[in-house]
């Protein structure tokens, strides 16, 4: 079955860092998606149709609401138009897509992502720390703290669940950091509890998750296990 397309119109759009914005957007009808999933953003701009594959940032309960965390790339057509938008402006979304969902929660919960790539882990870490007991680990890779999107939100989850683990790791780290510093396949094997007890999502540039699933493999997890999300 194709995916649906919906017409959608700018709510607001948040700034997370220097160059990454949360944009939301109302739906003209309600669109059932799981968390993980992605869907398909299409502009007309210069003559052309653009479309885009982005992540959803915000909980599938908000059926008419969809939220995107969106890199805004100098020579980025689609995010550069998308930065243009005014309040009620429309684009055509088209979805869900994707996989990427979470499984097997009897297991303890293995997150990690780079950059943007923590945008879908969002909704689904939210997910499965309200229905499930097991250990939920999130480790974070990110350049500067300045890049540390979602902050508050992921602070506020560890302190509401007992069974989750925040893990920043800041590749640039600035004087007076007191968290990890380096790339997260440094720490990953300090973070698995039981190798056979474990489910893990990747989420981030292709590199990253190349370097990690080996990682992962060669720390005995199954590939079935391993669950990824990549571009580039």
């Amino acid at each position: 079955m194709i995916p649906k397309k919906y017409l959608a119109s700018l709510k607001s759009v948040g700034e997370l860092s220097d160059d990454v914005s949360y944009f939301t957007f109302n739906l003209d009808s309600p669109m059932l998606f799981e968390p993980g999933q992605f869907v398909m953003i299409s502009m007309d701009i210069d003559g052309e149709t653009v479309k885009r594959a982005y992540s959803i940032a915000s909980s599938p309960e908000s059926t008419e609401v969809l939220a995107f965390c969106v890199k805004l790339l100098k020579d980025g057509k689609l995010s550069s138009a998308l930065d243009k938008l005014e309040t009620g402006d429309t684009v055509e979304i088209q979805g869900p897509y994707g996989n990427f969902l979470l499984s097997e929660p009897e297991l303890d919960q293995l997150f990690i992502a780079a950059g943007t790539g923590v945008a879908p882990l969002i909704p689904m870490l939210k997910s499965y720390l309200e229905n499930n007991n097991c250990e939920a680990t999130l480790l974070f890779g990110f350049r500067h703290e300045k890049d540390f999107l979602f902050k508050k939100d992921l602070e506020k989850l560890t302190s509401s669940y007992a069974n989750f683990k925040l893990v920043p790791i800041t590749s640039r780290p600035h004087e007076g950091w007191t968290g990890l510093s380096g790339h997260v396949t440094a720490y990953l094997e300090d973070h698995i509890n039981d190798i056979a007890r474990t489910i893990s999502y990747v989420c981030g540039h292709n590199d990253m998750v190349v370097d990690v699933r080996k990682i992962l493999i060669e720390s005995g997890l199954s590939p079935e296990r391993i669950k990824i999300d990549n571009w580039g």
